[in-house]
């Protein structure tokens, strides 16, 4: 009540002349007469309740009401961190708070539960706690007013050999604000590039989740912790991600002295987002990109069972073409399948092999050893049990064409 009493009202059927309102406390106990003659009583203990109303001599007895008293509960204080809001030392779990926005005096706008809330826009707001008892009650109000920071985020230029890892550096440099000051603590960056070009490396603390999609893109997301300031015109590394590259599936390696080269025209940011410590994404913060380009060499041939190409490529070579692909890729410990296709201009058989090699050249398995093949198309399926998780080389051999492709195994 608003002079600081707790309690319940209790209300009586109007219209009798008087009422003695009956305190039980229990089943066990005796009654006993609180006292009151009104219509309307105020509980403040818990217990059993009901009244005796009289009207012209006549008496009659109400049913019975269990009063039960819950814990109110206790005010939250909430603070303001740059642009997003947080509760101060939260005491249960964030789905019992609840953010709301102050649109004015008599109108509230609901919007999210957690402990802390990152405003898409400036304004007032207070966070509503609900205990377990089912009791509520609302902070203090607090304005924000969203502040604007500037970053710039860029990559420098990569030149790598297939089957070599290499590593992408992410550099951030402060343009107008400082991240670290309007609350955030980490950035999640999303890189695109074509899958069956690049690959990350197993085991990455930064790597949060890669897959491909429907246009075999491969989609890597990573996570970096901001350094504590950026300074103006500041440079600093977030960190970076290793990659290793290989020959996109159907390609020759070079087997003459000439270098070749394939750019990755695919790679590039395509999602910045800035967090708060419990991962909340938060607003005012512009980031310009700059992402450097990526050239492919293919000037070494992976496979180890021939590390010295051949000097020039017969008129058969010429005409063969080899195609392999994976399905799945990254390939759960189990089975992998392995599907390639062979195009020649005749009907002579040809000699077919295949392995998988970790990335120093050493092989893990051997999948075929000579054997003949018509053209055409097959679909082989290889158990991958005893090789341990991490990124291979599968290698397939056809009258000196080699074709390569990544795999990786979890």
């Amino acid at each position: 009540f608003g002079d600081g009493r707790d309690g319940v009202t209790l209300t009586a059927t109007p219209g009798f002349e008087r009422y003695e309102w009956l305190f039980y406390g229990s089943s066990s106990q005796a009654v006993v007469t609180t006292g009151t003659t009104h219509q309307k009583y105020v509980a403040n203990s818990p217990g059993l309740y009901s009244v005796r109303a009289y009207v012209n001599g006549c008496e009659s007895v109400s049913n019975t009401v269990r009063v039960e008293m819950r814990p109110v509960a206790a005010k939250p204080s909430i603070q303001r961190i740059g642009n997003y809001l947080s509760v101060v030392n939260p005491i249960v779990s964030p789905a019992q708070y609840y953010w709301v926005q102050r649109i004015s005096e008599r109108q509230n706008r609901g919007i999210e539960h957690g402990w802390e809330y990152a405003p898409s826009s400036s304004g007032t707001y207070f966070v509503r706690l609900t205990n377990d008892a089912g009791c509520s009650i609302d902070s203090d109000l607090l304005t924000v007013t969203i502040a604007t920071v500037r970053h710039r985020i860029e990559t420098g230029s990569y030149t790598a050999l297939q089957g070599r890892p290499f590593d992408i550096q992410f550099r951030l440099t402060g343009l107008v604000g400082d991240a670290r000051a309007v609350g955030a603590t980490s950035v999640t960056l999303t890189l695109r590039c074509f899958a069956g070009l690049l690959f990350p490396m197993p085991n990455q603390r930064a790597v949060v989740q890669h897959r491909e999609d429907e246009s075999r893109d491969r989609l890597i997301t990573l996570n970096f912790p901001l350094p504590n300031r950026v300074q103006a015109n500041e440079t600093v590394i977030l960190g970076t991600l290793q990659m290793i590259a290989g020959i996109p599936s159907g390609s020759v390696p070079n087997t003459t002295n000439t270098v070749r080269a394939t750019t990755a025209t695919r790679l590039l940011l395509e999602n910045i987002v800035f967090l708060t410590p419990t991962g909340k994404a938060i607003q005012g913060i512009i980031t310009e990109t700059q992402i450097g380009m990526f050239r492919l060499q293919s000037a070494e041939n992976i496979a180890s069972d021939n590390p010295e190409p051949p000097s020039s490529i017969s008129s058969e070579t010429k005409e063969l073409r080899l195609n392999i692909a994976i399905r799945p890729n990254p390939i759960p410990q189990g089975l992998l399948t392995l599907e390639y296709a062979l195009w020649h201009d005749t009907e002579e058989d040809i000699v077919v092999s295949a392995h998988i090699q970790d990335m120093f050249g050493n092989r893990v398995k051997t999948l075929m050893q000579g054997e003949a093949h018509r053209r055409g198309t097959y679909t082989r399926e290889y158990s991958t049990h005893g090789i341990p998780q991490g990124t291979y080389v599968l290698v397939m051999q056809a009258r000196g064409v080699y074709c390569t492709t990544l795999i990786a195994v979890y």
